[in-house]
């Protein structure tokens, strides 16, 4: 009888296989294509956005970078106008260059012709020298003109630069810098086609296209060869069609394409069709083996049926390694109604007694190899919670609260997300747990939906250390002020946000007769000066304030979030402390610590800060010259 079932049973499931192996192949087509077509719309669609992203960061370098050229060529006419004596040296020139990270510096006469300076072999050329000089000819009879060319060739060499002009304050010279923009070159280079195609990631038989609309040219492509032809003479059908993939011949291979319609681009992959469908017959043959394998399996399931009781002691192991699987590992298999249920019985007991030593074993290792890491492990029907020792040294935890945490799941979860809420960072997965003794955690959970596996690692050294490099990389080491990256980051970010500005006032100080105590009394107590000077900010009484060094004995103070009449009683205690400040220098001379500034308020003039900073300094100006020590408004 079991014969005679067993071969009636293998009949039906080998036609049942075969029918499921024609179903099969069919599906396995479509699958392939389906996958195929979504993974070129995913392609696609990031070509598209790669372009569009590289474009916008394009158009904002080279507005970042025109106004960052206007602003050094303002500075550079403002050195050589505070010392026109410069002027006919060119080795100071080529200083002021190296200060203001600049490459060109040329000087102008009123006629518009180069006599002076870093560059000796553009002496002689004018604005009349070619049509790239020609650009600037309209600031020789508008003297408040400031013309900031796009990037072009020059005129002498060819060499791609970006130049900036300006009128000194006196009218007598023109100031015209010179910036080569690597950084545009190179985001230029970044929105070329055949730069983001080379760039770009394909699998085997799979090629990438962009095609003029208009034209129908092949612009990009990662087979360089069809790069330049048309799509007619790839083999492609012209127009190319957008709403749908389509098969195509392809230097005599036979494609699958999915092209997009981006505006003034078909953008498409295509991939043969060989490759396409490779997999299917491997594929085919693994469910074959998987559907004979299965059927055998039922077929056994079905013959051991008649035994009722291996179907109980079966039943009894499943029952068993289902409450194992969901982790309860105090569970023992004890079937005995035959003699290899008795053996597996013992294996699984064994087995289980292995996983719950796995927690000793690598508590061990960790100790051995002396790394502070710890793991746990939970799921939901867990009531307790497997952990290696290091976590109760990395959670700081004495042994009554660790034994209560890993005796309640729930607790121990609990008291995992509490950390994970108090004691967040700026770093991903990083938590401070401790300030006495100081200690950072990355915590590290892994989950699957039921079970749940944590690891936790010591990261306090690698945190801090990155606190110190963040401090030296924005802080100035005389004063402890900001430095000019810094302030010009934190404005950014302050301009963005102009809810939080409403009334303020932006401050640029100079320091008087420094030159005098470095001359007299060494760079040392000029040192010291400048320090006082970083002091005087820090404690000017606004809480809302940024105090920054922005260069030798230059200083800023923005104050923001008050209203007008208190920003005006900060100046004038600011003032007055000054008035009072004094340093002792090495050899024990009294000098009184005095600076000149000029302020803008805001918006009372409602422009960028660089432009602020542009007023303000205007107005140091007009201090510096007509009553050092006092500070004056921008009118």
């Amino acid at each position: 009888m079991k014969k005679i079932i067993a071969l009636r049973l293998i009949l039906i499931i080998m036609s049942v296989t075969l029918i499921s192996l024609i179903v099969n192949y069919f599906l396995q087509i479509g699958m392939s294509r389906r996958s195929q077509n979504h993974n070129a719309l995913l392609k696609i669609e990031q070509i598209e956005q790669i372009l569009n992203q590289n474009q916008k960061n394009l158009e904002t370098l080279e507005l970042s970078q025109k106004n960052d050229s206007i602003i050094r060529a303002e500075a550079a006419s403002y050195i050589i106008h505070k010392n026109p004596d410069i002027i006919t040296d060119r080795v100071e020139l080529q200083r002021v260059a190296s200060l203001l990270q600049i490459d060109e510096l040329h000087i102008f006469n009123e006629e518009g012709t180069i006599y002076a300076g870093t560059e000796p072999k553009y002496y002689g050329y004018s604005f009349y020298s070619g049509e790239q000089m020609k650009f600037f000819l309209p600031i020789l009879s508008n003297k408040y003109l400031i013309i900031c060319q796009d990037i072009t060739p020059n005129t002498a060499e060819k060499k791609m630069m970006q130049y900036t002009a300006v009128w000194d304050e006196d009218g007598k010279n023109i100031i015209q810098i010179g910036i080569e923009p690597y950084r545009i070159l190179e985001a230029r280079r970044l929105i070329e086609l055949s730069y983001l195609f080379s760039m770009m990631s394909f699998s085997e038989g799979e090629t990438l296209y962009a095609v003029d609309m208009e034209t129908g040219i092949i612009k990009g492509c990662t087979d360089q060869t069809l790069v330049g032809q048309t799509v007619t003479s790839a083999g492609f059908v012209f127009p190319l069609q957008t709403d749908s993939p389509f098969k195509a011949m392809v230097q005599s291979q036979p494609v699958y394409c999915c092209f997009k319609d981006t505006g003034n681009l078909w953008i498409g992959v295509t991939k043969t069709e060989s490759v396409l469908y490779r997999g299917v017959a491997s594929t085919l043959v693994i469910i074959s083996v998987y559907v004979v394998l299965s059927s055998l399996i039922i077929l056994g399931a079905i013959l051991i049926y008649l035994n009722s009781y291996v179907i109980e002691g079966i039943n009894t192991i499943i029952h068993k390694l289902a409450q194992i699987t969901a982790g309860d590992l105090d569970v023992k298999v004890n079937v005995v109604s035959a003699p290899e249920f008795a053996v597996l019985s013992e294996h699984i007991n064994t087995m289980v007694l292995s996983l719950l030593n796995n927690t000793v074993k690598l508590s061990k290792i960790f100790d051995m190899a002396n790394v502070m890491i710890g793991v746990y492990e939970y799921n939901s029907d867990m009531k307790r919670v497997r952990v290696t020792r290091k976590v109760q040294t990395l959670l700081l935890l004495n042994d009554e609260v660790f034994a209560r945490l890993q005796a309640d799941r729930l607790l121990f979860q609990q008291y995992i997300d509490d950390i994970c809420k108090k004691g967040r960072t700026d770093s991903r997965d990083v938590y401070q747990v401790s300030e006495t003794p100081l200690c950072y955690l990355q915590i590290l959970p892994f989950s699957d939906g039921k079970s749940t596996v944590g690891i936790i690692s010591d990261v306090t050294e690698s945190v801090l250390e990155k606190q110190h490099i963040e401090h030296d990389r924005d802080y100035d080491v005389l004063t402890g002020l900001l430095n000019r990256r810094a302030f010009y980051a934190l404005m950014n970010k302050i301009m963005e946000q102009k809810e939080y500005l409403t009334e303020s006032v932006l401050c640029v100080f100079d320091m008087d007769e420094l030159k005098t105590i470095n001359d007299t009394y060494g760079h040392m107590n000029g040192d010291i000066a400048i320090e006082a000077v970083g002091k005087l900010l820090v404690k000017c009484s606004a809480d809302r304030k940024i105090t920054a060094r922005l260069g030798g004995d230059e200083f800023v103070l923005f104050i923001y979030g008050y209203r007008r009449d208190e920003l005006e009683c900060f100046l004038q205690e600011l003032h007055t402390a000054m008035m009072e400040t004094q340093v002792v220098l090495t050899d024990g001379t009294i000098r009184a610590v005095r600076l000149s500034g000029g302020y803008v308020f805001y918006p009372e003039q409602d422009v960028s800060y660089s432009r602020l900073l542009g007023y303000a300094d205007s107005a140091l100006y007009n201090a510096k010259r007509n009553n050092k020590g006092s500070f004056v408004p921008y009118h």
